[in-house]
Parts: structure tokens; C-alpha cells; sequence
């Protein structure tokens, strides 16, 4: 009752939920109450994009396989969160599967951290291949060693590169973000 995923049971035969612990009614916008007069609510939450992934996960749980599944759902009051699903079949006494019991997770802060990742890395690559004094080598480096921090490296770059080289790069690193171009594309 009180972990902040939402635990859930459904019966498989009459597509009706059993269970829904309190998180839904926090993660939904919608009470309990509401999910149990009418299971069909819980699709309708989802947005359109990502039924067709949400309808397939419930395809294979008949099958009785386990599913994950990521969508984003749609509050009464506008607002999304996104949810990472995973249900788990399970079988009853005959050995047939009658029930599923699942975690749904509220990952919305994930998601936007995600999202600020990339925007940063594309801001990165963008300044980076934008610098007029970076020699050419540094741009045909593999994408690993630019996706490591500097502490990592210190002072001589990535491993195996020549001191000599290494030296020279992070000089011409350091020239090619003091330009007036770069440094107004930081601001």
C-alpha cells in the first residue's frame, strides 16, 4: 500500500482489474474507484501514440509472457507522466494463466533527464564540430572518448594517444572554446 509504484492484479478471463494499489490514483489522476467502474479508463489515458506497444504487451500476456512496456499517460488535468510497465503472468492451479500481477512506475524524471542528456550531448557536438581550431584528427576520434568525462582521461586525453599529441589537443582544445564564436554560443 504504500511503495510508490503502482502494483496491480487482472484477471485475464473478464479483463478485469482485481487490484490497483494507491500510487495509480497519484501517477493517473484518477481514483481507484474509477479504474474499477470502468477498466476501459486505463487505455483511454494513454495516449494515442502509444497504444498500439501497450495493446501488443496485453496480446503477449494472453500468451502468458511477461511484458515491459514505457508509454505516456494523460491526467484529467492535462499533465503526463510517463510509466514503465511490467507485467508477469501467472498460472493457476490447472497450470492455465488467469491472472496478471504487474509494477507500473512513474519514470517521468528519468524521461526528462534523458531528454536533457541528449539536447546537452547535441549542444556539445554542435560547439565541438563548430570549433575552427580543433585539427581534424580530434574530430575523427571515436564518439567513446569524447563521452568520457575529462577527469577520466586527465590531462593526456584517452588512452594510448602519444603524451605529445595529447598535450597538443588539449591545447587546441582549450584555443578553439575561447573564440568569441564559442564563447557566445555558451552564453
Amino acid at each position: 500500500e504504500s511503495i510508490g509504484a503502482v502494483f496491480y492484479l487482472t484477471d485475464l478471463a473478464n479483463h478485469r482489474v482485481r487490484y490497483i494499489s494507491p500510487a495509480y490514483e497519484h501517477i493517473w489522476g484518477r481514483t481507484a474507484e474509477s479504474l474499477y467502474a470502468d477498466n476501459a479508463s486505463f487505455v483511454a489515458a494513454i495516449e494515442e501514440p502509444f497504444r498500439p506497444a501497450v495493446f501488443g504487451a496485453l496480446e503477449h500476456q494472453l500468451r502468458g509472457e511477461s511484458t515491459e512496456v514505457e508509454y505516456r499517460v494523460r491526467r484529467p488535468d492535462g499533465s503526463t507522466s510517463w510509466v514503465r510497465d511490467r507485467a508477469f503472468p501467472v498460472k493457476d492451479e490447472r497450470g492455465e494463466f488467469r491472472l496478471v500481477t504487474g509494477i507500473a512506475e512513474d519514470i517521468t524524471a528519468a524521461k526528462a533527464t534523458e531528454e536533457r542528456l541528449r539536447a546537452a550531448e547535441t549542444r556539445y557536438r554542435e560547439l565541438f564540430e563548430d570549433a575552427p581550431d580543433i585539427p581534424p584528427i580530434t574530430k575523427a576520434m571515436p564518439d567513446y572518448v569524447f563521452k568520457q568525462p575529462i577527469a577520466f582521461y586527465g590531462f593526456y586525453g584517452p588512452p594510448g594517444l602519444p603524451r605529445p599529441i595529447a598535450a597538443k589537443l588539449a591545447d587546441a582544445i582549450g584555443k578553439a572554446f575561447s573564440t568569441p564564436q564559442t564563447k557566445a554560443k555558451l552564453k
